[in-house]
């Protein structure tokens, strides 16, 4: 958020208050913790395993971590 002040100061002549940018920064953190939240909880109570299985006959299969 500083930096998009920044340039919006330099390119824009628009002057933004650091108020402004540290409430856009918290308000984006807690969008953040709340999926982050809720994607670690739903993946923990989550009881099967992933397991590698082959691809069907004809079909290339291509893993990949995330």
């Amino acid at each position: 958020y500083i930096w998009k002040s920044r340039n919006e100061f330099l390119f824009a002549q628009r002057n933004v208050h650091s108020m402004e940018d540290i409430y856009r920064a918290s308000e984006a953190n807690a969008e953040w913790n709340s999926v982050y939240v809720r994607k670690k909880s739903t993946m923990e109570t989550s009881t099967k395993p992933s397991s590698w299985l082959p691809p069907t006959p004809g079909w290339l299969k291509c893993n990949f971590d995330c």
